[in-house]
């Protein structure tokens, strides 16, 4: 579902910016780090990242969430 929310947000930024290339800020939690104990601890572990895409108006919908969802995988490692 993810994927389809930033897919159709970076359609909707490229049309109001008249622009193929748009970038916004992705947040994760944080809470998933492989650091002993992250379960225990208190406050805010927020992380805001660029996340920016070229659209290419060629390909289809399924090349473009694809492209979005690697991207996204590749954010995480």
């Amino acid at each position: 579902m993810n994927t389809v929310v930033q897919g159709v947000w970076s359609i909707v930024l490229s049309c109001l910016s008249e622009s193929d290339s748009v970038c916004y800020g992705v947040t994760s939690s944080g809470r998933n780090l492989s650091i002993p104990h992250i379960e225990k601890a208190v406050g805010l572990l927020i992380n805001t990242l660029p996340f920016s895409l070229k659209i290419d108006w060629e390909d289809d919908l399924q090349s473009y969430l694809t492209a979005i969802q690697n991207k996204q995988l590749q954010m995480r490692v």
